[in-house]
C-alpha cells in the first residue's frame, strides 16, 4: 500500500475528521494490520520555538528546524516510530525504514505545502561509527508524535499515532482537540530571562592548539606529496557553566543574530541536545528541483564598511581560497552527475554573514522521480566543505589527525515527507550541550599555502558562533 494523501478543504470540521477516522478504523479492521494515521489541522499563528519551549519536552526526543529564507520552521517532539541505525549500510538501512513505514501510512492533510503534514526527521553522525553513540547514534530516524509547522504567516499541527482495531476514536479526537488549545495557549511569546546571561563560566582555552597546528603543518606534508589536495580539520572547545544551559534561549539568540542561517536542534530526549546556526544547506529537493550550496573560502567581516569591501576583495581574489571553493563545488557537481543529473552552477559570489563572509556557488538540477533523497545524501555526504579531497582519503587523514570525536558536527541534519520532497543542511558551527557542560565545534579547510597560525585564527572565529550564543 502506498501512501495516501487526502487534502481537505474542511479539515478542521469534527465531523469531517471523525469520517476520516471511521474509514481509517475500519480499514485496520478489515486488513487485520495497523496503520500510521497522520492529521494536520490548520493553527492560528504561533511561534514553533516557543511551543518547545514553554511546554518543555526535556524527557522526549525533540527536533527543531528554522530558515528565515524563505521563513519556515519546524518543531516536533514525541515518537510515532522510530530507528537508530548502527555500523555500515546506514545509509540503505535509512531507506528501508521510510519505505516500511510509507507502505502503513494515510494522511490527512490541510495544505499542499511542503512544511505541512508527516515529516522523518533525522540525524547522521559524520562518521559511520562513534563514541558518542550512546547518546546519538550512526542515524536517528524518527516520525515525531507532534509536529508544529510554520510557513510565513501559516501555520499547521500534525499528529501523527499507530492506529490499530482496537483503537479508540473518541479519544484520539480528544487529544488532538485538547493539544490545539494547549499549543494557542502559549502563543508566540520566547520565556527570556530578566537578568543577563553572561554570568561567568569556566571555559578552557582550545584545547591542544598546539596539536592542531602540528596536524596542519601534517596535513601540509600530504597535500605537498599529493596524497590529497584538501583536508578540513576541526577542533573543539569545552565550556562549563554555573547554571545549566537553555538550549532555547541559544536558538532564539542565533536565529536573531544569523537570520541566513539554519538553525536547528535534536535533543535525544536523555538531556542531550545538538544546535547551532549553520549557512550550509547540504540540498533541498522541492517539487523535484535540487538545489545545493558549494560554501569554502572565508575571510572575517569589517568594523567598516571600507574594511569589509577590502576583506571581500582580498577573498575574491585569493587562489588559494578559490582553490579550495573550486573543489566543493566541482565535487557536487561530479556526485550528482553520477546520479545521471545535469547540474547547473551559478557564478562565485560572496555570502556574508554577521561574523564571516564565504565564497558560495549556487547549484541547481531537476531531479526524476526514480531518484530518492537518501540517494542524493549518500553521494554529496561529507562534501569537501566538510571533509576534504579525495574524500576516502581525507577522512582516513581525519580520523588520525583529528584528537576528538565529530559526532553530529558536519553531519547532514534535516527532513523528508511522503512525496519526495526534503531538505538537508550540515551541522557545523554547532555545539553538544548536557545540562551545564558543553563542546563546541568549527573546522578549517586545509590546503597548499594553508598557514597553521591563520587557520586556528579562523576556528577561533568561528568558535565565537555559539560561545556568544551559550552566554
Amino acid at each position: 500500500m502506498s501512501v495516501t494523501p487526502c487534502y481537505a478543504r474542511r479539515l478542521a470540521d469534527p465531523d469531517h475528521l471523525h469520517h476520516f477516522l471511521q474509514d481509517c478504523h475500519k480499514k485496520c479492521q478489515q486488513r487485520h494490520q495497523s496503520f500510521i494515521i497522520s492529521v494536520t489541522q490548520p493553527l492560528s499563528l504561533v511561534e514553533p520555538l516557543a511551543i518547545l519551549q514553554q511546554l518543555n519536552f526535556r524527557e522526549e526526543r525533540s527536533f527543531y528546524w528554522e530558515t528565515q529564507q524563505p521563513k519556515s520552521a519546524i518543531a516536533a517532539w514525541g515518537i510515532c516510530q522510530e530507528k537508530n541505525i548502527t555500523g555500515t549500510n546506514r545509509f540503505q538501512q535509512t531507506q528501508d525504514f521510510i519505505d516500511n513505514c510509507k507502505d502503513k501510512i494515510i494522511e490527512l492533510k490541510h495544505s499542499q505545502l511542503s512544511e505541512a503534514g508527516l515529516k522523518f526527521l533525522t540525524n547522521f553522525s559524520f562518521f559511520s561509527t562513534s563514541s558518542y553513540q550512546g547518546h546519538f547514534p550512526s542515524v536517528t530516524i524518527f516520525i515525531p508524535r507532534w509536529q508544529v509547522s510554520r510557513a510565513d504567516n501559516t501555520c499547521f499541527l500534525t499528529y501523527n499515532f499507530l492506529l490499530s482495531h482496537n483503537s479508540n476514536i473518541a479519544t484520539i479526537e480528544s487529544k488532538l482537540s485538547n493539544k490545539i488549545e494547549e499549543i494557542e495557549k502559549v502563543g508566540n511569546s520566547i520565556i527570556t530571562f530578566p537578568f543577563s546571561l553572561s554570568s561567568p563560566f569556566q571555559k578552557s582555552e582550545l584545547q591542544d592548539s598546539s596539536q592542531f597546528k602540528s596536524a596542519v603543518k601534517l596535513a601540509l606534508k600530504d597535500i605537498e606529496r599529493q596524497e590529497l589536495t584538501k583536508i578540513v580539520l576541526a577542533h573543539h572547545l569545552d565550556v562549563v557553566s554555573p547554571v545549566s544551559f537553555s538550549p532555547y534561549l541559544s536558538l532564539h539568540y542565533l536565529r536573531q543574530r544569523y537570520p541566513h542561517c539554519y538553525i536547528f536542534s535534536v535533543s535525544n530526549g536523555e538531556g542531550t541536545t545538538f544546535l547551532g546556526a549553520t549557512p550550509e544547506r547540504l540540498f533541498s529537493l522541492r517539487k523535484q528541483h535540487l538545489i545545493s550550496d558549494a560554501i569554502a573560502g572565508s575571510a572575517p567581516r569589517g568594523k567598516t564598511e571600507k574594511i569589509d569591501h577590502q576583506f571581500a576583495q582580498n577573498l575574491l581574489a585569493s587562489e588559494k581560497e578559490r582553490r579550495e571553493h573550486q573543489a566543493v563545488s566541482c565535487y557536487i557537481i561530479k556526485q550528482l552527475e553520477a546520479l545521471g543529473l545535469t547540474p547547473q552552477r551559478s557564478r562565485r559570489q560572496l555570502l556574508k554573514l554577521s561574523n564571516i563572509q564565504h565564497l558560495w556557488t549556487l547549484i541547481e538540477s531537476q531531479v526524476p522521480n526514480n531518484i530518492n533523497p537518501i540517494e542524493i545524501l549518500a553521494k554529496l555526504h561529507p562534501t569537501p566543505a566538510v571533509a576534504g579531497v579525495t574524500t576516502e582519503v581525507a577522512c582516513e587523514k581525519i580520523g588520525q589527525y583529528e584528537t576528538f570525536d565529530r559526532a553530529l558536527y558536519a553531519a547532514p541534519i534535516g527532513w523528508l515527507d511522503t512525496q519526495g520532497n526534503a531538505e538537508f543542511m550540515v551541522g557545523i558551527r554547532s555545539a553538544m550541550i548536557n545540562k551545564n557542560q558543553a563542546r563546541l565545534y568549527a573546522g578549517a579547510g586545509i590546503v597548499a599555502g594553508s598557514n597553521p597560525d591563520k587557520e586556528l585564527a579562523e576556528i577561533q572565529l568561528k568558535l565565537q558562533t555559539m560561545l556568544k550564543a551559550l552566554q
